[in-house]
């Protein structure tokens, strides 16, 4: 199946799937499971992720991560200053106080 044909029944550009056939990264996850389905290999998602060692480690990583010690900071959090808490303007308010100028009469036609 030439790329044409496949971008098109994927929905995607061919320059897209020349990423996709090339490894890179930025590639969505969408269009991998779209490709996956026009090839007929949907069900095998669950075969590449376990295959996926890579994945795991980054994965696994990620979680001690979230089991460390809170981090802390080295420097001070910059202050902001309190908003200040005002009423709703009252729709009087929003009027303009100047009453608009009357129209200019019009000259007749000759």
């Amino acid at each position: 199946m030439t790329q044409e044909v496949m971008a098109e029944r994927v929905g995607v550009s061919v320059p897209t799937i020349a990423k996709l056939e090339n490894g890179d990264p930025s590639t969505s996850l969408a269009t991998v499971l779209r490709v996956l389905t026009v090839l007929g290999l949907a069900g095998d998602i669950d075969l590449i992720a376990a295959q996926d060692t890579l994945g795991r480690e980054l994965q696994d990583n990620a979680l001690r991560r979230t089991n460390a010690p809170p981090r802390i900071r080295t420097t001070p959090a910059p202050r902001l200053p309190p908003i200040a808490q005002t009423p709703p303007a009252s729709p009087l308010l929003l009027t303009p106080s100047v009453s608009p100028k009357p129209p200019r009469p019009r000259k007749p036609k000759p």
